[in-house]
């Protein structure tokens, strides 16, 4: 036979569980997003996965490919920091030089990137609950 709930025992536990899901969830997040970002740029595509417009020099060579170890996410007070070089944001949005090239989403999170954050979240929140009801 089960025991009644204690409301005192559950909200120690939701609210144990909130400020877990708060720090935790960032921090199992960030890599994900890590890992799409540097893709996007191995591969010169664009975060919707549209093919970077090619550098001007004619060279061949894959457009933002060199900084993709310089673009670095992380979490930062329950949120998703990215942190880039300035001239990586030049691609982002372009100017009169230098063709737009979005590496990271511009407007609504591509399915592709929902996926994989989705999956981040679901894993750490899945490990959170096991962790909370042993």
């Amino acid at each position: 036979m089960s025991q009644p709930l204690n409301p005192a025992k559950m909200r120690k536990f939701f609210a144990g569980m909130q400020a877990a899901i708060q720090i935790d969830v960032p921090k199992a997040v960030a890599p994900a997003i890590a890992t799409l970002i540097r893709e996007s740029f191995a591969k010169g595509k664009t975060a919707e996965g549209l093919k970077f417009k090619p550098l001007k020099d004619k060279s061949g060579r894959t457009p933002l490919e060199a900084l993709q170890d310089r673009v670095i996410a992380r979490p930062a007070d329950g949120k998703i920091k990215v942190t880039m070089p300035k001239h990586v944001l030049y691609h982002q949005e372009g100017n009169e030089n230098l063709a737009q090239r979005n590496p990271l989403p511009k407007g609504p999170i591509p399915a592709r990137w929902q996926k994989a954050i989705n999956r981040a979240i679901k894993e750490e929140l899945t490990y959170l609950m096991k962790k909370a009801m042993r």
